[in-house]
């Protein structure tokens, strides 16, 4: 019985202690709904029966293959990216392309080379992934100069606090920052850079520095209707196809996000310049795409000229948008607030700053409820225990805003793709009750 159906049957009054009511659920009820981890199960019926149809292996899948990913893997993913990214000309092949055990992967791959010696600087618009601070931090042992976004402008991007964060690293450390990190479709906000503010900004950072630009567009095709904004890549800008600036322009990619094939770990390094890639693959060994993951991407899941994996990414769109729209609505109604306007990536950034400090200060949640290896050490303690009430109370677990660097407290990252459509909308519903009853 859902706590929604005991106060309708008993009444607000006959239920002296709202957190009793959400105990006897919870009894009933020991199944979390995981909403705090990026996955997408959108595409699974489609992705299993055509795995299932595997190719029959030949010897040669059998044997060591570049690390990189094959040449018939990388050739019929650039081709679907060309389409579905609209590239244009120069357009990508097997050359610009280079496969990695994660996505992870092949941002440190391609970073490597670029950090050069001392402790390199990285600007970051937060809030952000966390794994930038795996990847810049601990495996290359950088430092982030973050670009800070608030709430007060919606979290939205700003080239003019880019070239603040550029002047404050370049005094700090005497020289330029090695790079220019952004994510596009933003993670955790959900939104697209807007086409011209992108050129804008990618246009100063080759006229105007010596820096790289690094896009992380891991969540390319995760688009809902309804946006004003569409998804533009770095590498579709005018300004980005001019020969000159090919060695300085990088894109990561996988199949983990737009794809829903998270434990398959495959990330992909797309640049033009032929020589940044050779850079990037000297070092594939330790992080190889192996052959395995190859052949089912390149017979099962692109096909030939990767038009199945075109399909696919259209079947997404059409599951996404009604989910995007349906979830929306559920929170509207259960009164939970959200950055507006983002139609991107497979997100709600929700603002639940007025619960923050409404936990009960005798609360405990059931330690076997929570996976505390999801969470970074910087998040801000109000947050985490306003996530763990709503795991304990609501079985629904969010990802605390400050994981993500974010400026302010008391945002939650949402994954709505992350579990059945059912099961997130009942998740929803649940957590507006208990937050509804909270204060």
């Amino acid at each position: 019985m859902s706590i929604r159906t005991l106060i309708a049957q008993y009444g607000h009054d006959a239920i002296r202690d709202f957190e009793i009511a959400a105990r006897l659920f919870a009894r009933r009820n020991t199944d979390v709904v995981k909403l705090s981890v990026a996955e997408n199960v959108l595409l699974f019926p489609e992705l299993i029966q055509q795995i299932h149809q595997l190719e029959p292996l030949g010897s040669q899948d059998l044997m060591y293959t570049d690390a990189y990913g094959t040449e018939q893997m990388r050739e019929r993913t650039a081709a679907m990216l060309n389409r579905t990214l609209g590239l244009g000309e120069p357009g990508l092949d097997a050359r610009h392309v280079s496969g990695f055990s994660s996505t992870r992967a092949a941002l440190l791959r391609l970073l490597e080379p670029l950090a050069g010696p001392g402790v390199p600087y990285f600007l970051v618009p937060t809030p952000c992934w966390q794994g930038f601070e795996w990847v810049l931090e601990d495996a290359l042992g950088g430092r982030i100069e973050r670009v800070a976004s608030s709430p007060r402008s919606g979290f939205a991007l700003s080239l003019s606090e880019i070239k603040q964060a550029y002047e404050r690293a370049l005094q700090r450390q005497g020289r330029e920052p090695v790079a220019l990190v952004l994510t596009n479709p933003g993670n955790p906000v959900g939104r697209n850079i807007p086409r011209p503010q992108l050129e804008e900004i990618t246009a100063w950072l080759l006229d105007s520095t010596g820096m790289q630009l690094v896009s992380d567009e891991i969540y390319a095709h995760a688009q809902a209707n309804g946006s004003a904004t569409p998804f533009t890549s770095v590498l579709a800008l005018d300004c980005a196809r001019k020969p000159s600036a090919w060695g300085r322009i990088h894109v990561a990619w996988g199949f983990a996000k737009d794809f829903g094939l998270s434990g398959f770990r495959i990330g992909l390094y797309l640049c033009r310049d032929e020589a940044r890639q050779q850079e990037a693959r000297k070092n594939a060994q330790w992080s190889p795409f192996d052959s395995y993951n190859s052949v089912t991407m390149a017979s099962s899941v692109l096909g030939a000229q990767g038009e199945s994996g075109e399909r696919l990414m259209t079947l997404f769109k059409e599951r996404l948008s009604p989910l995007h729209e349906s979830v929306r609505k559920t929170l509207e109604a259960e009164q939970i607030p959200f950055t507006d306007h983002t139609n991107a990536a497979l997100f709600f950034w929700l603002d639940l700053r007025r619960w923050l400090d409404l936990v009960p200060a005798d609360f405990e949640c059931p330690q076997e409820l929570l996976e505390r290896e999801l969470l970074s050490t910087s998040i801000d303690d109000r947050e985490n225990r306003l996530r763990e009430y709503l795991v304990c109370m609501a079985r629904v677990d969010l990802a605390p805003g400050t994981q993500f660097l974010s400026s302010e407290p008391g945002f939650f990252r949402m994954c709505y793709t992350a579990a059945e459509p059912t099961k997130v909308l009942d998740g929803v519903r649940r957590m507006g009750a208990v937050l509804r009853n909270l204060g």
